[in-house]
């Protein structure tokens, strides 16, 4: 009968080939990690200046929402006054805001009961390895028909 032994050479040979494995793939995981992390940190972000843009034409009031990055978090508020409402939010966000192609830590936008939507510009969010642009009001404008201002009622 073969005794089946190994030396101690092969047995470190394996346990390197085992650590630079595990590091590669450790390595590639966080770089996925960041990236989910950055989309669903812009995914969140859409969707709160949507639903921002949907309250204000469906209440008939004018929205504020003001963007504020401090550190790794993203701070989003929303006010109403007109229906003395408000909210806000926050979540981690590793990236940077442009507007226009300044760098800026806090940005308002104001959404119309009429379905306008200021200020004209561009946002450039950018993580790691992704950058998106949004150009407003374009990315929210009113989808469901003509270009012009939907008629406030009095």
């Amino acid at each position: 009968m073969k005794k089946c032994a190994f030396t101690l050479l092969e047995v470190m040979i394996a346990v390197v080939l085992l650590a630079m494995a595990s590091t590669i793939i450790g390595f590639r995981l966080g770089k996925a990690l960041d990236e989910k992390q950055f989309q669903a940190a812009i995914d969140r972000l859409y969707s709160e200046l949507e639903s921002s843009r949907r309250l204000a034409l469906n209440m008939q009031a004018d929205w504020g929402v003001v963007l504020e990055k401090k550190n790794d978090l993203l701070f989003v508020y929303r006010v109403c006054p007109e229906v003395a409402q408000s909210s806000t939010v926050q979540w981690k966000a590793p990236c940077r805001l442009r507007w226009n192609n300044e760098e800026i830590e806090t940005m308002s936008f104001h959404f119309s009961a009429t379905g306008k939507i200021e200020p004209v510009g561009v946002l450039e969010i950018t993580g790691s390895r992704q950058c998106i642009q949004w150009n407003f009001p374009e990315r929210f404008s009113v989808m469901e028909g003509a270009d012009e201002a939907l008629p406030r009622p009095d």
